[in-house]
């Protein structure tokens, strides 16, 4: 005869862990062998998973997020290195100069050419008067002076200007640099002297105008300043877009094209040592440079570019004679 159950009919069954210890020994024998191994086996997964969750350290759990950022920052860093000699900037400047005690600016005259000298024609000498009968006979008379020879009036001199314009500034020497990769360093900027580049069209450079798409590195004019040149600078600002006006461009091509020639760039076969060049690192719009020498002036126009060079060209540079 089959065995009957214990419980009341209709009522469920309660929860085993809530039954008294017989009644769940009771259970068990009424469950089936394949149900209590099923619970059994449940039962020792959720205590394998808790042991496990329990024992796993910070770098079971996040070790491969720490290996990936490793990664990368060690990627980043030979990057940086690899590329920071073709990509950082050619030259670095410690300060910006201000300009200098403000100054009358003197109208330029253009140096008027010496005229040839006209050979002065030679005295002639008069003949000896004949003594009068009522004279001495021992006295001797003196011979007439002949006229002053005619002479060819010089020019009146040029007018000099009464101001030099600009400012010294401190010689921060004049080492060539034979590698145009290498970023030159200079205390003030725009530099009037300094390290500089000694490459074939890397500096000195060509004597030009240099439109605004062609900045220049100072490691180049600063050359051209050791050889006697003027250097008219601009700024575009630093954001690019305020170059000088079409006027102002007009007027610094003036400069080049008219400034005075001095015997050394004759020597060279120049008309001028004058070149034009965009700089942005600047706290004017505009920089006129000569070696050891700097004006700075928000404002252009043609007689001031050409007194500075007048004044300035072949003037202080340490290399004299050179091209």
């Amino acid at each position: 005869m089959a065995k009957r159950s214990r419980r009341p009919a209709g009522r469920a069954p309660a929860p085993s862990s809530l039954l008294p210890a017989a009644d769940r020994d009771q259970a068990a024998d009424d469950e089936p062998a394949s149900s209590a191994a099923e619970r059994r086996q449940a039962r020792r997964e959720r205590n394998r998973r808790a042991h496990t969750t329990r024992e796993r350290s910070f770098f079971d759990r996040y070790g491969g997020f720490v290996l990936g950022g490793f990664t990368l920052a060690g990627i980043a860093l030979v990057a940086f290195f690899v590329f920071l000699p073709s990509s950082g900037k050619a030259y670095s400047c410690d300060s910006l100069l201000t300009p200098g005690p403000s100054q009358s600016i003197p109208s330029y005259v253009a140096p008027t050419p010496s005229p040839s000298e006209t050979p002065s024609p030679s005295p002639t000498e008069s003949p000896s008067p004949t003594a009068s009968p009522s004279a001495s006979p021992t006295t001797s008379t003196s011979p007439t002076p002949s006229p002053s020879p005619t002479t060819t009036p010089s020019p009146s001199p040029t007018p000099e200007p009464t101001t030099r314009l600009g400012f010294v500034t401190n010689d921060m020497g004049r080492t060539h640099v034979l590698d145009a990769n290498q970023s030159i360093e200079y205390a003030f900027c725009p530099p009037a002297s300094g390290n500089h580049y000694n490459i074939a069209g890397v500096g000195p450079l060509p004597r030009a105008f240099y439109p605004a798409t062609q900045e220049q590195k100072p490691g180049g004019f600063v050359h051209n300043l050791e050889h006697g040149y003027v250097v008219i600078a601009y700024s575009c600002g630093k954001d690019g877009t305020t170059c000088p006006s079409s006027e102002e461009m007009t007027a610094m091509q003036t400069v080049f094209d008219t400034a005075p020639q001095t015997a050394g760039a004759k020597a060279c076969g120049l008309p001028n040592k004058v070149i034009v060049v965009r700089f942005d690192d600047m706290t004017t719009r505009f920089a006129l440079l000569s070696w050891d020498r700097v004006y700075l002036t928000d404002t252009f126009d043609a007689n001031l570019g050409l007194v500075f060079a007048e004044q300035n060209m072949d003037q202080t540079n340490p290399e004299q004679g050179v091209c």
